[in-house]
C-alpha cells in the first residue's frame, strides 16, 4: 500500500514536468475540478443546512452539471479532432 502510495505522488509530481511518466494534463485538470466542486458544495451544503437556506441548491446544481457536460464536451471534440487529423 506504501509504495503505491508513494507511485501516486511521485507521477502527480511527474505530470508537472513536460517527460513522459506522470499523469495526463486532462487527469489532473478532472481531479482538480472534482476536488473544488466537492469542497465548494460541502461548504454550501454546510451553510444551507446550518441556516435551512436552500435558495441557491438549483443555480448550484446547474454549475455542477455544466461544468461536466463542458468536460465531456471537450474531451468529446478532441476525439472527433483527432480522426479528421490525416494520418502520418
Amino acid at each position: 500500500m506504501k509504495e503505491k502510495t508513494l507511485e501516486f505522488f511521485k507521477k502527480i509530481i511527474q505530470s508537472l514536468d513536460t517527460e513522459k511518466g506522470g499523469f495526463s494534463a486532462r487527469k489532473l485538470t478532472a481531479l482538480g475540478v472534482m476536488i473544488s466542486v466537492m469542497v465548494g458544495n460541502s461548504l454550501y451544503y454546510r451553510y444551507a443546512s446550518a441556516n435551512n437556506n436552500w435558495a441557491l441548491f438549483p443555480e448550484i446544481k446547474f454549475i455542477d452539471y455544466g461544468m461536466v457536460a463542458v468536460l465531456l464536451g471537450l474531451t468529446t471534440w478532441e476525439g472527433i479532432k483527432r480522426k479528421d487529423e490525416p494520418k502520418e
